[in-house]
């Protein structure tokens, strides 16, 4: 099992930073997506629990499905399908006030089922996915 871990904060606002994180449709703003599309729509809100979003980033095509949403502080996520041999156990995104900003700590595991080379992928996929967190949220601190 791989597990990514970021702990970052961001000058954004908690509202604003939030918003942008949970605009599901929106994610072309960040670097990497070529697409981004609201497939269903979550409740209360739209992009809330049971909402799922397609996404691609380069030659990544994922569908998630948003599984907690607690405005503006947490937003948890489990990849559905996937491109490649991977099994996601979920993704959790907490949000709270630091001073001005916000600081940020997401957290996702998963395993790629893959005989004899699946723990070395996983670790390779890890670095690679830690690295877009990193970019996605300073791309949300830069916008906010």
């Amino acid at each position: 099992m791989a597990r990514i871990d970021v702990d970052k904060t961001l000058n954004a606002w908690i509202d604003d930073a939030f918003e942008l994180l949970t605009d599901h449709a929106g994610y072309t703003r960040f670097r990497g997506f070529s697409q981004a599309e609201l497939v269903r729509d979550g409740t209360p809100d739209r992009n809330g629990v049971g909402a799922l979003r397609r996404l691609v980033v380069g030659p990544l095509r994922f569908t998630e499905e948003i599984t907690n949403f607690e405005r503006p502080t947490r937003m948890d996520y489990l990849i559905r399908e996937v491109n490649l041999p991977l099994d996601h156990d979920g993704g959790v995104i907490t949000l709270s006030p630091a001073g001005t900003g916000t600081r940020v700590l997401w957290r996702s595991t998963f395993t790629m089922p893959v005989p004899v080379v699946g723990g070395a992928m996983s670790a390779s996929m890890a670095v690679a996915l830690r690295r877009g967190f990193i970019r996605l949220l300073d791309d949300i601190d830069r916008l906010a």
